[in-house]
């Protein structure tokens, strides 16, 4: 028998040597990644294809250079985020990806656009971290950048939404864009996505369960072998019949995705979006989800009655809650108030529709708001990434004595039909 016969049906895997090298060899056959697939979604296909640990894949591939560097896969690791220096140089050896495709299976994707609104872009600078197991360093580069930045925002490196559908006919492989709080529903079978787990409670972890599987792999209690066990793949999700909230998540997605000088763009009208729907949780009532599904009216009510001031009737988050907001159809019922106001033409009239802007005494509801956006949370992140479009709005509702000033002097001098720039163009030239 030759080497080609005793080598014939065997993994790849047996034709690489177990000892790591410096430069990996080339794999004889590796899965391309699926268009916006999930770093962790393309390892655990390889796993599971090849019957070996998720990273040993990595090792294998050349992200890491040993399969116990579990640190680098973590939600705190730096493969999360992006992809640098030596890690790219061994994976494009190992399985010929270059550093763009594999940027494309991380966060870093979406820099700039949907995530590190509220953030200074600093993704140049090169940084080295000492690992806490050793005294190795491992080059990170952008990923600090990136994983600092998302901190202050809606954005759960350890969990995803999913569609079970998807998760059925892809074969368990799944996007990167559903660790984004912009994914709320699924264009393609047209239901809402699913934040946890209806059999133990839990969120999806991918770096705790292969999707591949099918299975809910969760550790609990009063089930045989002490996991969930449930089914992901056949889960049921709610219908989604809302045309309008469609429409929005299917221009979200194309924003994702802008590429060259609108990216720019994109980016600010996610960091508007970002602003308004801490608005419309705050301030918005399920009266305003006209036209929404009963599923997503259900789920708002709930959760303002879950946060509702014992004293009150406002809206009292604590900082870790204003953090935490992870139930898509709560996500749904905000995005699609703020998108109302953000696509208006006229966003302060749009966004009076939800708050008497100019009534007095103020609600309770808007002063928990100005609370969580003068605080160091995600609120406060949101506040600084809403763009010029609305700045009266915000003006209105940060600083709302100061903007009837404004608008006072504004009808004093007949400037009320100009933009907020004319008009105080207008006003220095006059008292200067």
């Amino acid at each position: 028998m030759n080497a080609d016969d005793e080598n014939h049906g065997r993994s790849p895997l047996a034709l690489v040597p177990r000892t790591p090298d410096p430069m990996p060899r080339r794999l004889p056959r590796v899965p391309l990644p699926q268009d916006n697939e999930s770093l962790i979604s393309w390892l655990d296909f390889m796993a599971l294809d090849w019957g070996v640990p998720r990273g040993r894949v990595a090792e294998l591939v050349g992200l890491v250079t040993s399969p116990d560097d579990r640190h680098a896969l973590s939600p705190a690791g730096a493969l999360m985020y992006a992809i640098d220096g030596p890690a790219v140089e061994r994976a494009f050896a190992a399985v010929g990806l270059t550093s763009a495709e594999l940027d494309a299976m991380t966060l870093s994707r979406y820099w700039g656009t949907a995530i590190g609104l509220g953030t200074v872009d600093r993704l140049d600078e090169q940084v080295h971290l000492r690992l806490p197991t050793g005294g190795r360093f491992l080059y990170i580069s952008r990923a600090i950048s990136i994983s600092v930045g998302i901190q202050r925002e809606w954005v759960h490196p350890s969990s995803v939404s999913i569609c079970p559908r998807c998760l059925y006919e892809n074969h368990g492989r799944w996007p990167t864009s559903w660790y984004l709080p912009w994914s709320v529903v699924c264009p393609t079978h047209r239901c809402y996505l699913l934040s946890a787990c209806p059999g133990c409670g839990n969120r999806f972890e991918p770096a705790r369960t292969a999707f591949g599987g099918g299975l809910c792999s969760h550790s609990t209690t009063g089930r045989l072998g002490g996991r969930c066990g449930t089914e992901l793949d056949h889960l049921p999700a709610p219908s989604l019949r809302d045309r309008e909230l469609l429409n929005l998540q299917m221009w979200l997605m194309e924003l994702m995705e802008a590429q060259g000088s609108a990216r720019q763009g994109a980016r600010q009208i996610f960091g508007d979006l970002w602003a308004m729907a801490c608005f419309a949780l705050y301030l918005g009532q399920p009266q305003h989800l006209d036209g929404a599904d009963p599923v997503v009216r259900r789920a708002f009510s709930s959760f303002r009655e879950e946060f509702a001031h014992p004293l009150n009737d406002g809206l009292w988050l604590t900082p870790a809650e204003r953090a935490d907001v992870h139930d898509t159809l709560v996500l749904a019922a905000a995005l699609r108030i703020a998108g109302r106001i953000v696509r208006a033409e006229d966003p302060y009239a749009a966004a009076g529709l939800v708050e008497a802007l100019e009534a007095r005494p103020r609600s309770v509801g808007w002063r928990a708001l100005r609370t969580g956006w003068g605080g160091a949370s995600p609120l406060a992140s949101a506040r600084e990434a809403a763009g010029p479009r609305l700045s009266p709005l915000m003006r209105a509702l940060l600083t709302p004595k100061q903007f009837e000033h404004d608008q006072y002097t504004r009808r004093q001098a007949g400037l009320e039909h100009l933009s907020d720039r004319e008009s105080e163009d207008v006003l220095g030239k006059v008292t200067r």
